[in-house]
């Protein structure tokens, strides 16, 4: 039905030119057909000889295939992705999760930061790719940070919010803001090395527009040159250790030496560093020895809806205070 239907709009766009013949003959693919060949005549006299060209556009077909089946392909490829894309974003086929950000000597949650999970179980880094490819991702962007700042408001009271934030969407400016500006607690922007920025210095600018109350963290930091330049060029308050750094960090001196480095770089420019991805006690020990202040990963809590996290047993006044001071009003000293 639906070939039958595509093939008649086919022939009406093709009526419209004013031909009077046209003749077709596939370009097959790996995969079956990728394309049609078509010659035509708006001539009455050779419409009746256009049968002739037949075995010549039989003949040519397979040439065609080679020139045209790779680019058809990705723009096929391309429009599924799109399609679903579009429908994800219209369905709201997703839901924000948060995993908490603790303070290592305490254990004590400070911040969550917010994730996104598809309905469909497909991993977030294939839709968030997914959508880049086919131009969709500042508004995938746009919906799943609405939702996670709506959805923020159940986390317990007096923690902060941690969104990942793209280069280009910061840039964008406006539609940032008015996402930000329904927020209920101090947020964090995570701009990660997978991310270029070729104008750090506009993008500066574009964060200090946003306005006042929000802090900026380097996310996989250590994960490769551009993450560096990240460090250097935007100088944020929070700078998040990559998970591959911290993976086994307890049995791999050069880890460790990594992660001091990134210390140092830490207390020269007055900015705070998590550690991603801890999952066990071995790891937590040697980061917090290490001087780490904060964590993040399963062995603290896998994330979870917001309503999970507002039910857990809430941490004393004092010491949550005292943690989120320390964020705030600048880095922590040790004894």
């Amino acid at each position: 039905m639906g070939a039958t239907s595509g093939g008649r709009r086919v022939r009406v766009r093709y009526a419209a030119t004013g031909l009077k013949a046209t003749a077709y003959a596939p370009i097959v693919g790996k995969d079956g057909p990728i394309g049609l060949l078509v010659v035509g005549t708006s001539d009455p006299v050779r419409a009746d000889r256009l049968a002739d060209q037949i075995p010549a556009l039989v003949e040519f077909a397979p040439t065609a295939r080679l020139l045209l089946e790779k680019p058809l392909q990705v723009r096929h490829e391309l429009a599924r992705s799109r399609t679903r894309i579009e429908a994800i974003i219209a369905a709201g086929a997703f839901h924000p999760v948060f995993q908490p950000l603790v303070h290592l000597a305490t254990r004590r949650p400070i911040g969550y930061e917010a994730l996104t999970r598809f309905n469909d179980g497909t991993p977030p880094d294939l839709v968030f790719a997914d959508a880049r490819r086919c131009g969709l991702e500042r508004e995938l962007e746009s919906v799943t940070l609405r939702a996670a700042v709506a959805a923020s408001g159940e986390l317990p009271t007096g923690s902060s919010l941690s969104l990942n934030v793209s280069p280009a969407f910061i840039l964008a400016g406006d539609e940032l803001r008015g996402i930000l500006a329904a927020r209920t607690r101090p947020i964090v922007l995570e701009v990660t090395e997978h991310d270029s920025i070729d104008d750090y210095g506009a993008l500066r600018s574009a964060f200090v527009a946003l306005g006042s109350g929000l802090r900026l963290a380097v996310d996989d930091a250590g994960a490769g040159v551009a993450n560096f330049n990240h460090l250097v060029e935007l100088r944020p308050q929070f700078v998040k250790i990559d998970i591959g750094l911290v993976r086994g960090v307890n049995a791999d001196l050069t880890r460790q030496a990594l992660i001091v480095a990134l210390l140092h770089f830490a207390s020269a420019t007055d900015c705070h560093v998590v550690a991603e991805g801890i999952e066990t006690e071995a790891e937590r020990a040697v980061v917090e020895k290490l001087e780490v202040q904060f964590g993040q990963g399963y062995l603290f809590g896998r994330p979870a809806d917001a309503s999970t996290w507002a039910a857990a047993e809430a941490p004393s006044p004092r010491r949550r205070s005292a943690a989120l001071r320390s964020i705030s009003g600048g880095r922590q000293r040790h004894g």
